[in-house]
């Protein structure tokens, strides 16, 4: 009986699960393609005529928000692969250093107000991981950071090594996580209520992608925060048996 009974606790609880999973796709799926919807609709309208600039601004924001779906869609995608073991993982000897300077070129770009910093020793190990996983999480990192840092500041990425591990750390100083919803941050959907969450776009799958790609590694992801004063993510991967001037 006890054993019954924890398997009606094991399926209730994966029909919550996917309910919510289903709730929350269509909630994310809506939002852009409502304004899609809008924005077409305006266009074909017959009995008003738009000018060129406001034809533009319409189809400027159709594009991005096609943009935003097809990102959403790849995420979802990407989390159930995840979620159920099947991402093929092809490693290969890599840098990190390389792809972290890749990520802070791309983002000070955009980024006017942050200082970006890279701190990597010279005899900074190989490792051996997926390049387009580990992008993916150091990328996924970096924008959080800028995002979450509304007013400036400096962001730094950096590495070091402990044991038979590397550890890279992703830190802003931004407006942090607050206590109560640091024990969530990682689940899939989830983002933190606050002003400045709904004041950004974000579909809640970035971290759960991290840690998913980080675990599929063998490594682990964490990080530390504090309300106001910032936030530091941190990942490990395994140590490579590659030397540096086998590359």
């Amino acid at each position: 009986l006890a054993q019954e009974a924890d398997e009606a606790r094991a399926l209730h609880e994966a029909d919550r699960l996917r309910s919510e999973f289903v709730s929350s796709v269509s909630h994310e799926l809506r939002t852009p393609l409502t304004i899609i919807k809008g924005y077409a609709t305006s266009l074909l309208r017959k009995n008003v005529e738009w000018d060129e600039a406001t034809k533009l601004e319409f189809l400027k924001s159709i594009d991005e928000k096609t943009d935003e779906l097809r990102d959403l869609i790849d995420k979802i995608l990407l989390s159930a692969k995840l979620e159920a073991g099947a991402l093929k993982i092809e490693k290969e000897p890599l840098l990190i250093a390389q792809i972290a300077r890749k990520v802070v070129e791309d983002n000070a770009r955009w980024s006017q107000n942050h200082h970006f910093r890279l701190e990597f020793p010279a005899s900074f190990p190989v490792v051996e991981a997926d390049p387009r996983c580990i992008e993916q999480v150091i990328r996924n990192l970096a924008e959080n950071a800028v995002k979450y840092s509304p007013n400036g500041g400096e962001i730094s990425i950096s590495g070091e090594v402990k044991g038979d591990e590397i550890i890279v750390t992703v830190k802003d100083q931004g407006v942090g996580i607050p206590v109560q919803y640091q024990g969530k941050i990682f689940e899939r959907f989830f983002r933190v209520g606050s002003p400045l969450t709904r004041g950004t776009s974000g579909s809640g799958l970035g971290l759960s992608i991290c840690k998913g790609n980080i675990k599929a590694h063998g490594g682990r992801i964490w990080f530390e925060s504090e309300a106001g004063k910032g936030t530091a993510f941190h990942f490990s991967l395994p140590v490579a048996g590659v030397e540096m001037d086998e590359l």
